[in-house]
């Protein structure tokens, strides 16, 4: 274990490395040692990173929304899906005039909302003509021709 005197010297090495890009590009020594001697490295980071007008060590900023992109593409089963999903905020982005997926997402269900409840309330109200179980019926066949295999996964 390290003695508190080589402790503080391993964190003040640690402060001082975190120094050196603004020292070499500022060509200032005297503050930057000063503030690596008195802050911690985290503040110290974020002042050197200031200086230098560049983004702090550590996770990147991603646009608006991009985590929840992420996180609907990491939901997918498979390529496929993801690759539909894909062309979906690819296309929507367009569509709806806006790079932001969640914008697109909302566009998207707005757009799809009112078709689907109709059909909803179809498949809940069946005509007299129909018989047998309107439910059972109506999940064998995708409104995007996509039909019902034997294990109930879609078939093309």
């Amino acid at each position: 274990m390290k003695s508190p005197p080589t402790r503080a010297r391993a964190s003040t090495s640690r402060r001082l490395t975190v120094v050196v890009p603004a020292i070499e590009r500022l060509r200032e020594w005297k503050p930057w040692l000063e503030w690596a001697g008195q802050l911690p490295t985290i503040a110290l980071q974020e002042k050197v990173s200031a200086a230098l007008d560049a983004l702090p060590r550590g996770r990147e900023p991603s646009p608006p929304g991009e985590r929840f992109r992420r996180t609907v593409l990491a939901a997918m089963p498979d390529i496929e899906a993801m690759e539909l999903v894909d062309r979906f905020f690819e296309v929507g982005a367009e569509v709806v005039g806006t790079p932001h997926p969640i914008g697109i997402f909302l566009a998207g269900c707005r757009e799809c909302l009112g078709e689907w409840e109709v059909q909803a309330s179809r498949w809940s109200h069946p005509s007299s003509s129909r018989s047998g179980d309107p439910i059972a019926l109506d999940q064998t066949v995708c409104p995007c021709g996509q039909t019902a295999g034997p294990n109930g996964d879609a078939q093309k």
